[in-house]
């Protein structure tokens, strides 16, 4: 029964195709912030007590994987016309 919005943070659904493992906030109005918070089990800083430092390493993991995948395709896309050569294609 509390008002909310639910933004992507960070490139959002245009930018990679999809959303689901982006951080997101939910933005409530300040007059029922109090009760959202209370709900959600966050505490006054709305982060859930013990679990604040989890976000970071998931996220630095998937920026890791997406830059192994850029260098290994700029790899194959550069090597492309010497391996036709060496490979008779």
């Amino acid at each position: 029964g509390i008002p909310c919005i639910t933004k992507s943070l960070g490139g959002g659904p245009g930018l990679w195709g999809t959303a689901y493992n982006l951080p997101h906030g939910v933005y409530v109005y300040e007059e029922d912030a109090m009760q959202a918070r209370e709900l959600l089990g966050l505490d006054a800083d709305g982060v859930t007590p013990g679990n604040d430092s989890a976000r970071g390493p998931e996220l630095r993991t998937s920026w890791g994987w997406v830059a192994l995948v850029i260098v290994i395709a700029l790899t194959l896309v550069i090597a492309a016309p010497t391996l036709a050569r060496l490979f008779g294609g």
